[in-house]
């Protein structure tokens, strides 16, 4: 796992611990879309699943949908989720979602049940402009 991620995770913990819903970013990244713009850039996106019923139950990486290498790109912030299969990233991850007991039901129900498949509306994106020229 990379150190801005696993920064990321760790962010991530501390905020749930503390009971705070917030969006929050490693220090070293830029995120939203204000910040982005056209032009020639350096970028790297991370797409993750925050569900907190993976709480305890999935390894700190295993939230991960999708880690892109660095690339340049050069259109619009539209197009810069064209350049990836996000459509086989978040299938690939809801199988591993199909594994995990949702504890929720299983403690107000007493049944068995599993998680049901993410969506990408449900993910947390973030496009990280590494360089800009």
């Amino acid at each position: 796992m990379t150190s801005a991620l696993k920064e990321y995770f760790d962010r991530l913990a501390r905020v749930k611990s503390e009971g705070k819903l917030e969006a929050i970013y490693p220090s070293s990244l830029k995120g939203g879309d204000e910040s982005m713009s056209e032009g020639l850039r350096l970028m790297r996106v991370l797409i993750a699943d925050t569900d907190s019923a993976l709480d305890d139950q999935v390894k700190p990486e295993d939230r991960v949908v999708l880690d892109s290498e660095e690339f340049w790109f050069d259109g619009s912030d539209e197009e810069v989720m064209l350049a990836f299969d996000v459509q086989e990233a978040i299938e690939g991850h809801n199988v591993m979602r199909s594994k995990v007991v949702d504890k929720e039901i299983l403690r107000n129900h007493g049944t068995t049940s599993y998680l049901e498949p993410i969506r990408l509306d449900d993910l947390k994106i973030v496009k990280v402009e590494i360089a800009i020229f």
